[in-house]
């Protein structure tokens, strides 16, 4: 069984204490702590949000769950009667535990038509709050542009080596393709906050965390876990981010195109929320994880074949990504079109490529 920090387990008991819990055992997973007792079994989560966020976050998903849609678990209420406990400066919350079912995980389009199900119910929530909406900022953008700029300092890391490696060989052939890509989106983005402010065109509550691991479920359905980083913004940033998980590093058949007509068989886009959609994919956000771990820090990187592999499925994804983005945006087709090497160059390593599967 994992073990958390003592200080951490001392202030477990006072939060059991809280909740009326003499639990059976109790096991820490690394990210919530796994409470059995003789009634049932729950996940107890230390939160990094404020109590005052989470508060809010627990009344609005309770009106969803109210309105029935069936992705959500209940927090469960404390001794006071409250869904959160605070103990310290530390604040806690409880959900029913999932250990899975024979149904198995949801496919990447039954998670994006529940996604878009959230964003339809919450969209009418968020006009009781109005001081919650964010537009985009030129700081967001800023952030954009100094990923942008890592992109030239690791050619430079590239060029000052005597011999570059298969890896630098790929990237210094994808450098111009990146530099590309990056300057459409943060183009897009300074000309939106131009004309509109960066007000959005419509918001909902966002999960903002997409992907497997905050996935969970039962003989009888799957649930969307941990919200602590939920905010109010534009619907297409979630499906941005669920779209470029959903289909990187997967044996699936659904492309983004297909995802895209899934999510809005439940939740139609505005016109302007799929440029802003295209301006998303638009990011190569996988890729410059991938960049970083290998040129930042590469005692935790992967072996080089493994490294090469997967900027090449980032590569294929990244080229499926544009697909979609030429059909958001119908005038960046025809700037690629005047380009006159558009297509990644493959990466060659002397080996037959292989099919390895990495989620990170």
């Amino acid at each position: 069984m994992n073990r958390a920090p003592l200080a951490r387990e001392n202030a477990l008991a006072e939060v059991l204490s809280k909740y009326g819990w003499e639990p059976a055992y109790v096991q820490y997973t690394g990210r919530v702590w796994k409470v059995v007792m003789p009634e049932g079994e729950y996940a107890l989560k230390n939160s990094r949000a404020p109590r005052e966020k989470l508060l809010l976050l627990h009344q609005m998903l309770e009106q969803v769950r109210e309105e029935g849609f069936p992705h959500l678990l209940p927090w469960v209420k404390n001794r006071d009667n409250e869904p959160v406990v605070q103990v310290g400066n530390e604040v806690w919350y409880a959900t029913p535990w999932k250990d899975g079912g024979e149904a198995g995980p949801p496919s990447p389009t039954e998670t994006v038509q529940a996604l878009a199900q959230l964003h339809s119910l919450t969209e009418p929530l968020i006009e009781r709050y109005p001081e919650l909406p964010k537009r985009i900022s030129r700081d967001f953008i800023q952030k954009w542009k100094e990923k942008k700029n890592q992109l030239s300092e690791y050619l430079e890391t590239v060029e000052k080596r005597e011999f570059a490696s298969p890896f630098d060989q790929s990237f210094r052939n994808l450098k111009e393709r990146l530099d590309d890509t990056f300057s459409f989106a943060i183009r897009g983005l300074e000309r939106f906050v131009e004309t509109d402010d960066g007000a959005l065109p419509r918001y909902a509550l966002c999960h903002r965390r997409m992907h497997d691991s905050n996935l969970v479920w039962d003989d009888e359905q799957f649930y969307f876990i941990d919200f602590d980083h939920a905010q109010v913004e534009s619907p297409v940033r979630d499906l941005a981010l669920a779209i470029q998980r959903f289909t990187s590093d997967r044996d699936v058949s659904e492309t983004p195109h297909d995802l895209l007509q899934a999510y809005e068989n439940s939740y139609l886009l505005k016109p302007k929320e799929k440029r802003l959609l295209a301006l998303y994919l638009s990011y190569p956000e996988r890729m410059m994880k991938t960049l970083k771990l290998y040129y930042e820090t590469p005692r935790l990187s992967q072996t080089e074949a493994q490294t090469v592999q997967r900027l090449e499925a980032e590569v294929r994804q990244m080229e499926q990504l544009q697909d979609l983005v030429r059909q958001l945006w119908p005038g960046q087709k025809k700037n690629e079109e005047n380009k006159s090497a558009t297509a990644a160059v493959p990466v060659r390593t002397g080996k037959k490529k292989g099919k390895g599967k990495r989620k990170s």
